[in-house]
């Protein structure tokens, strides 16, 4: 059995590609928990002699924040070398911005909306069509994406509002940090103005399509039937280039479901799942670090996320792909599939693509109060994300007694495990089949105690400290195996035999910034 994780080893910076790919005088950076942000600030001004200032609170709870420096005898790679030897840093890293959103062409010769019998929706609405739990809970599927159009008619009942905020007052209503949220949030210009238009100016079909595809109204003689009849769906304009931006877009939905927890529901909203139809191609965790590890803060607060896998045909598992190749347990990657059932240009991987779903002549709503065709895995992945709303929908009671991290976990699982087994997916994704809703609603139904064979496919009890790292580290764990351990080009740099209960490694010698480790135990 392998398990991956994500370890930062900050030796020396050499291994980033082209600089095209990031913002020059910008720096992502996770400061130690508890360490004030001026304080930081002015210890570094002391220790290293360089200034640098606080660009923008990407995400405060983590004490994540996009710095500033001007100094023109040193780059973005220098400066987080920099960073990386100063004792208050957790992770240093660019500002990626070659994030790219995950769709293809519009194919105007499709009609009708051909997925809902290949995934068995109409089954699954039998027992179910979504919004609410058994205790009448209004479920909320956050979708991050480039612009929305709120006001469609097949779509403007199930966007969420924020109930304890009043619109366009200018005041923080709820006292959550974000004035006027009351239909969501723009991270493009920090408003709640929430637009069919890009930060340009221009009108984008991208999430009006996404929203239709996991909530359009259904059982209304309007458009299509969205999987989801009634769930609520928090839009998040903030699918960029620029990675803050993502990590921000990423920020406003952890706030609002860590509200709702921390207010017994309250306030916030309950998201159980958020839609990422953009990522980077071949890329590996280690140049992501902070993408990858808001995944987990997500799922930790109760939040699976569902990310698409690039359109085309590649071996994530070889060439890297972000999100897809990040080892959360609470992220399901999701690749395209056509009408036959067959992998259909988009990529996979044995080890990190979960799962195919329809992503070809995909019939949807679209800007301006219409509809349209479209196809990519942008377009897969929200079935996926539909999948979960309505698994929420008709869990059992004791279901909701578990953790917000439990729940989360256990829907991860479930939902890996409702494909409908096909050969073609058999080697090249992990579950081994296509996303099947009535399967999904079933297991839900059920909610089955996880077995411990269950829990050990996706986590196992072992430590990597410290994490980051500078460096040697201990692995730690109950099991006996093998590690082997990558650089940012997945080149094997190590193997080493685990048979004891605490193992120390030296990794001083490493030439890299960060690695990623593979153990296999038995």
């Amino acid at each position: 059995m392998k398990f991956l994780f994500a370890f930062f080893c900050f030796v020396v910076f050499n291994s980033i590609s082209a600089q095209t790919e990031w913002e020059e005088g910008i720096v992502i950076v996770q400061i130690e928990d508890g360490v004030d942000v001026n304080y930081f600030l002015n210890e570094l001004s002391f220790s290293s002699g360089l200034q640098f200032t606080i660009n923008e609170a990407l995400v405060p709870s983590a004490n994540i924040y996009s710095f500033s420096f001007s100094d023109p005898h040193i780059g973005v790679a220098a400066a987080i070398k920099i960073l990386t030897n100063e004792p208050l840093v957790k992770i240093a890293q660019p500002n990626h911005t070659n994030i790219e959103m995950r769709k293809t062409s519009n194919d105007p010769n499709a009609i009708g909306q051909w997925y809902l019998d290949k995934i068995n929706a109409p089954q699954a609405w039998d027992y179910t069509t979504g919004g609410s739990t058994i205790e009448r809970e209004e479920i909320v599927i956050a979708i991050v994406d480039v612009s929305f159009e709120i006001s469609h008619d097949d779509l403007k009942d199930n966007f969420w509002k924020n109930k304890h905020e009043i619109p366009l007052n200018g005041i923080d209503d709820d006292k959550n940090g974000y004035i006027d949220d009351y239909d969501g949030w723009n991270v493009y210009d920090d408003t709640g103005y929430v637009s069919s238009k890009t930060p340009a100016g221009s009108i984008d079909k991208h999430g009006t399509q996404i929203a239709g595809i996991i909530g359009g109204v259904g059982n209304n003689r309007r458009d299509i039937a969205g999987l989801n009849w009634k769930v609520k769906m928090l839009p998040v304009q903030g699918s960029s280039t620029n990675e803050a931006v993502v990590i921000k877009s990423y920020n406003y939905i952890l706030e609002m479901r860590s509200t709702y927890n921390r207010t017994n529901g309250d306030s916030g909203a309950f998201i159980v799942a958020q839609n990422s139809s953009f990522g980077v191609d071949k890329k590996f965790p280690a140049e992501f670090p902070i993408w990858c590890g808001l995944l987990d803060q997500l799922g930790r607060v109760g939040i699976v996320s569902i990310g698409a896998g690039p359109n085309s045909v590649v071996d994530i598992d070889d060439v890297g792909d972000i999100p897809c190749t990040c080892p959360s347990e609470y992220l399901i990657t999701v690749t395209r599939s056509d009408e036959q059932d067959k992998l259909f240009g988009g990529g996979y991987g044995k080890e990190s693509m979960d799962m195919a779903a329809p992503g070809k002549q995909i019939f949807t709503t679209s800007p301006v109060n219409s509809t349209s065709q479209a196809g990519g895995s942008s377009f897969a992945a929200p079935m996926a994300t539909a999948a979960l709303g309505l698994m929420y929908a008709i869990y059992p009671q004791e279901f909701y007694s578990s953790s917000p991290d439990s729940m989360a976990l256990r829907s991860a699982i479930y939902l890996r495990q409702s494909v409908e087994l096909l050969e073609v997916f058999e080697t090249i994704t992990t579950s081994g089949g296509r996303l099947d809703l009535h399967k999904a609603v079933m297991i839900a139904q059920d909610a089955p105690v996880l077995s411990a064979i269950d829990k050990q496919s996706l986590s196992i009890s072992a430590k990597v400290f410290p994490n980051p790292s500078k460096g040697s580290f201990t692995f730690e764990t109950v099991y006996i195996g093998s590690i082997e351990i990558f650089d940012i080009n997945g080149v094997l740099i190590l193997r080493k035999k685990i048979e004891n209960t605490s193992t120390l490694i030296e990794t001083q010698w490493m030439s890299c910034w960060n690695v990623f480790i593979e153990f296999y135990y038995r």
